[in-house]
């Protein structure tokens, strides 16, 4: 069995604070800058769970036709 740990999360600094940017899995990452909270979820399997929720809803995906 292989274990896969996940990045840590990385800080930019920025005007109005911090930039947070935490990698869940693959293509999967949260983005945190005050108030505001950007989920990245290119194939819809993460857990977000024990993360910040949203402030804004997500654009959904276009189909591959």
């Amino acid at each position: 069995m292989v274990t896969l740990l996940a990045a840590a999360a990385d800080t930019i600094p920025a005007s109005g604070g911090n930039i947070t940017i935490v990698p869940i899995n693959h293509a999967t990452l949260q983005i945190a800058h005050g108030q505001h909270v950007i989920d990245v979820d290119p194939v819809a399997q993460a857990n977000f769970g024990t993360l910040p929720s949203m402030a804004t809803t997500s654009i959904p995906r276009r189909s591959r036709s």
